[in-house]
Formats: C-alpha cells, structure tokens, sequence
C-alpha cells in the first residue's frame, strides 16, 4: 500500500480515496465468498472490483515513491523489514483463527508454510499485494535511478504490461511446475505492478491537479469511467485457462485475477485496467471525505492484511448461514457492502492495539515500540 507514502497535509481526498478502494476489497472478497456458495450474479460486481482497485494502489505507489539516497543492499534490507516481514507476521496472525472457524485453511496454513521462503504467503493470500510490492519496488529502484526520458519511461510501461500479459497466458495454460514457478516471489505479476508504477510516477502531477477540478467535471469522467470499466469487464470474460486442478479449483472462471496473472484478452484488460484506475481517482474526488474513510485509508496496508482473517475463515461461513434473498446483483452488493462495513469497524480496535504495540512489524521497521526495539535506522537518508 501507499498508506506510508501519500502526506496526509492537503491530501485528504487521496488518503479518503485509498479507504474508499480498501472497502471494495472487503466487499470483493464478500462476494467471492457468497460466488462460492452458488450465487453467481453477485460476480457480475465482483469481477469488476481487482480491475481498478488493486491498479489503483500500485499506482499511488509508483506516484509518490521517493528514491533513496541507500545502496541497493541497504535498501533490500528496509523493503525486506517493511514489506516480507509483515507478510509473516500477519500469516501467524491468523493461524489461531483459521484453528477456530477453518479447519481446512488451518491444515493448509501449516502444511504450506514452507512456501513462505519462496515469497508464497499461503496462510493469509492477501499479503500476495506485499510480495509483489516489494519485487516490484526493488525493481522500481533501478529503473527510476537509470531512466529519465519520460517517453522511454512510457514505452517501458506499455512493453512490460504485454510483457506480462503474454507471460501469464503462457504460464497458465502450460499449469504444473510452470505455473507454481511463476507464483514464486510474484513474479508473474511484477510486470504489470511495474507498469502500473511508472504510470504513476509519468501522471503525479495529472493526480494531484484532481483535487482543483470541478466537481460535475468530475462526476461526468466518473460515469464514463464506469461505463469503460463494465464493459471492457464484461467482454473480458472467457480466458484460455488449463483444467480446474490446483489452485485453479477455487479460482472463478470470468474473473481477472492479478496474483496468478489471470487477465484475460490484453487489449480488452488495458482498456478495463485504465478504466477501473480513473474511476477510483475521480472516485476519491467525488465522494465526501469523512473520518471514517480518512482512517481506513491511513490504515491500508493493516486492513488489507487483516482481510485474511475473514476472506478465508469468516465470510464462507456468513455466506453460508446468512443466504441473500435472491440471486441478484444489488442484493449481493447490499449484503457486502453491510458485511464488509462491519468487518472494518470490529478492527478498529485490534489495528490500534498492533500500532501501539508492534509498529515496527506492521511496516514501520524504524518505529520503537514497547515490546521491540526499532529494527531499521536510517541515517541522512530518506526512505519512503
């Protein structure tokens, strides 16, 4: 996330924005769950919600990176403490849990935890974002220090996009030792991340002028953009995938699935990608700023690792036990939004007990807190 990137100072409407795009995450991962129950037109959302929101984020992270004055090694060393190792900490975290209310999750958390030197988090998927993140910013880290030109920068985007692309839709038909490979240490979706970043990094300024454009002007180019986005979704719906073996078993067939690469036709994603990311930045712009939505997004990269917790072992079982009235997509929509509200509002709690006690594995390394010491010291330098 850029929840440690993005100064809060005349930029609430950015940090609201990211509150606003972790809360489609939670209703996303909701409607996964009642998909997996039977109710299919709730997708007819759902599907539609990775597109932009997960863009979204790797975008304002490429926006507001700041290169470090660090050599290389020290700068793996801060990505490391500030991206993997709260992938792990969360993984612990929601073992109990799984112990709890998933019996199968459980057994696959401690029988898969070996995956986790190879940048797999297969106790809590969602910090997937994290590994990815973190490949992607190493790599960041050498493109930005050698490339300047902005065309070039742009050309490297659009290469690396179908560079991607074309990758996955390799890797996913072939399945096997292939596939697997390709989930090692994210790579299959560092190509597209690091086109996502430096499409950020090419349209900061275009971002922050958003904030000055008139409302109905931004209420026109929302509207268009989703129109952009539900039908280049809704195109995009039939992908050349291998049998239903693997974790392909709990993957939906219509859907993009950025983690294992899953996009479908490239040109009709890029045009649903780039939809889906306008809509969340006019979103952000039109949208009341509130304090709800403020802290949600300042605590991003929390809530987005805590969703493991009831993606996997909360929702299947509300799915289960509360079935909406009709198998509808507005009524699906309701529940999630309902469930997904909920959600946030039981952790306010818990993410105010973990920054207070354990800052420093919650990706802030150079935080003292009451139980660790600092793990990072920067000198002279700035990290972001």
């Amino acid at each position: 996330m850029a929840s440690q990137q993005v100064s809060q100072k005349g930029m609430d409407w950015l940090v609201s924005g990211r509150g606003y795009a972790i809360i489609m995450v939670y209703i996303g991962h909701v409607l996964l769950a009642y998909y997996s129950v039977g109710l299919t037109e709730p997708m007819t959302v759902g599907r539609m919600l990775q597109v932009g929101v997960i863009p979204f984020f790797i975008v304002l992270s490429g926006a507001f990176y700041s290169s470090s004055q660090l050599g290389f090694l020290a700068y793996f060393r801060f990505k490391l403490l500030q991206r993997y190792l709260p992938v792990l900490f969360f993984g612990l975290l929601v073992i109990p849990i799984y112990a709890l209310l998933n019996q199968r999750m459980f057994n696959e958390a401690l029988n898969l935890s070996p995956l986790y030197l190879l940048g797999i988090p297969s106790a809590n998927w969602p910090t997937w974002f994290l590994i990815a993140l973190m490949v992607s910013e190493l790599c960041f880290y050498g493109i930005i220090k050698r490339c300047k030109n902005k065309t070039i920068l742009a050309l490297l985007a659009l290469a690396l996009f179908f560079l991607g692309c074309f990758y996955n839709a390799f890797k996913n038909s072939q399945g096997g030792w292939v596939f697997y490979l390709g989930m090692v240490w994210s790579v299959g979706a560092v190509p597209f991340f690091l086109s996502c970043m430096i499409l950020g990094r090419l349209c900061r300024r275009h971002i922050l002028k958003l904030r000055k454009l008139e409302t109905w002007r931004a209420c026109l180019f929302l509207l268009a953009s989703i129109f952009i986005l539900a039908i280049f979704s809704h195109i995009n719906d039939r992908f050349a995938r291998p049998e239903k073996e693997g974790i392909f078993r709990f993957i939906t067939d219509e859907m993009v699935v950025i983690f294992i690469g899953q996009y479908g036709n490239a040109v009709y994603f890029l045009l649903a990608s780039l939809a889906g990311i306008a809509f969340c930045f006019y979103m952000a712009r039109v949208l009341p700023v509130t304090r709800l939505t403020v802290w949600i997004g300042d605590k991003s990269l929390l809530l987005f690792c805590l969703n493991g917790a009831f993606h996997h072992a909360v929702n299947p079982l509300l799915a289960k036990n509360f079935p909406i009235p009709a198998n509808t997509w507005y009524w699906g929509l309701s529940y999630a939004v309902v469930i997904a509200l909920i959600s946030l509002l039981i952790l306010v709690p818990v993410v105010a007990v973990l920054e207070k006690t354990l800052p420093q594995l919650l990706g802030r390394p150079m935080l003292k807190g009451p139980l660790l010491p600092a793990l990072y010291k920067a000198e002279k330098t700035q990290i972001n």
